[in-house]
């Protein structure tokens, strides 16, 4: 019936119920399945507040455990969930650690987190994918870019090291897809810029995808890669698709 939060002030209501799962209900609620209670959605539903805090740089922002009360006639509930949004914070010193395979130079640039601003969990996630596709492209399917955020309270700074490992070098093997009944595999791999044999590239996979993607025939293009059960240092690749109607 009603979801409603207490202590935050620098989101509004609509704005948080706009990123959640879990809606009010309304005249029409028997038909479009709004307004209905499912508590593993409504879990998500706070790690989503939790995530969309940090992209304005609350990084402290916390919840209460939600407080559920039912109405006399047992047909509403209603919802109050208290915030503790903390304060804003910004980015400090970024650093680099583990195998480093490039410079100093070359790992900031184009670094989209920059000193001084705002904090940004979803910049975050992004420049840790650029940093892991730009080890990859140098044929380490499976490196790992970790960033160790340190929290500064009491300057509302948040430092990091992004700690590389970079793993194995490998180079492609077995290319495979699957889920298309209607398209020829040849469709597929005409529009393929990674090619078996050749050492991995991480850029050129993303670049494969999207002209898979820009086709037009599938909802969904997927690459599973995986380390090859019969040769070391080689990952096979499997396209799974889901073809439009």
């Amino acid at each position: 019936k009603e979801i409603h939060f207490i202590g935050n002030h620098v989101v509004s209501d609509s704005t948080l119920k706009g990123f959640m799962q879990t809606r009010e209900g309304d005249l029409f609620s028997f038909i479009t399945g709004s307004g209905s209670y499912r508590e593993s959605i409504f879990e998500r539903d706070i790690a989503t507040l939790g995530y969309y805090y940090g992209t304005i740089g609350y990084v402290r922002a916390r919840f209460g455990k939600p407080e559920v009360t039912v109405s006399p006639d047992k047909k509403y509930i209603f919802i109050t969930i208290s915030v503790d949004e903390g304060k804003e914070y910004s980015v400090g010193k970024i650093d680099f650690g583990g195998d480093l395979l490039y410079g100093r130079a070359e790992l900031e640039e184009g670094l989209l987190l920059k000193t001084g601003e705002v904090f940004n969990t979803d910049t975050l996630r992004r420049e840790t994918l650029r940093l892991t596709e730009k080890y990859s492209d140098l044929g380490f399917a499976f490196a790992n870019v970790i960033p160790q955020p340190v929290i500064h309270d009491d300057t509302h700074i948040v430092d990091f090291v992004f700690e590389v490992d970079k793993g194995q070098r490998v180079y492609v093997g077995q290319i495979t897809v699957t889920g298309n009944t209607r398209t020829k595999d040849h469709v597929l791999r005409r529009e393929m810029r990674l090619y078996e044999g050749e050492l991995f590239n991480g850029t050129k996979k993303r670049i494969s995808r999207e002209n898979i993607l820009r086709l037009g025939f599938f909802e969904e293009v997927d690459f599973h890669q995986t380390a090859s059960k019969t040769e070391e240092g080689v990952v096979d690749i499997e396209i799974k698709v889901k073809e439009r109607s």
